[in-house]
């Protein structure tokens, strides 16, 4: 594994864009929101004691790396494998990201079980590297709309739903619509990505849990 450039923040007493860290790592007894770093450390600081996970002395800095790569533009370095922040992706940006997402999907290859899409939904509603459409987009939004309406009907779009739709917008890296990707077999995915895409799910993989990886 590459050797990581080690990440700090700008500012420890400042809100990230968006105005709220929000870490959910229960496997890394990391679990808490907060405006500032101070305050999230406080509140991740009481999700261990409530859970009796010690806190050594190491800890501020695991939860500063943890923060810093899920919320990069707070943070002075970044791995250069970090997708840079977009604040919202436009019609053709989705249409587009899908569209190569689906494109080796043959009718006759079984999406994922309900239970392994489930999965995936949950990883995708709280990753850092979600972005949403455009606001105001107009024709676009109508555009990316009726494009999923004809894919859906042409059955190249499993109509299958899962607990946190309602969260789910796009990926950052491939920049597919995550209600989608999460019906696809990985391999077709993996396999229409460049090498780029491929390092940073990869981090993402390593930063935030991603599914969108093959090994």
């Amino acid at each position: 594994m590459p050797t990581l450039i080690r990440p700090r923040l700008k500012t420890k007493r400042q809100s990230p864009y968006g105005g709220l860290f929000v870490v959910d790592a229960r496997e890394k007894g990391m679990v808490g929101s907060g405006g500032t770093f101070e305050m999230l450390l406080d509140r991740v600081r009481d999700y261990r004691h409530a859970n009796a996970i010690p806190t050594g002395l190491g800890f501020e800095d695991e939860l500063e790396e943890e923060v810093c790569g899920r919320y990069p533009d707070a943070c002075l370095e970044t791995d250069p494998r970090v997708p840079p922040r977009e604040g919202s992706l436009t019609g053709e940006d989705v249409i587009h990201g899908t569209e190569i997402c689906i494109s080796r999907w043959s009718k006759n290859t079984p999406p994922p079980s309900q239970e392994e899409a489930n999965r995936r939904a949950l990883i995708c509603a709280n990753c850092a590297w979600q972005r949403t459409l455009q606001v105001g987009c107009g024709g676009r939004c109508g555009q990316f709309l009726s494009w999923l309406a004809e894919q859906a009907v042409a059955g190249l779009i499993h109509p299958g739903k899962t607990p946190y739709d309602d969260r789910l917008h796009s990926c950052g890296v491939c920049h597919c619509y995550n209600s989608i990707a999460v019906w696809v077999p990985l391999e077709m995915q993996w396999s229409v990505l460049n090498e780029k895409q491929k390092n940073q799910f990869k981090l993402a993989a390593e930063t935030q849990g991603c599914w969108k990886v093959v090994l």
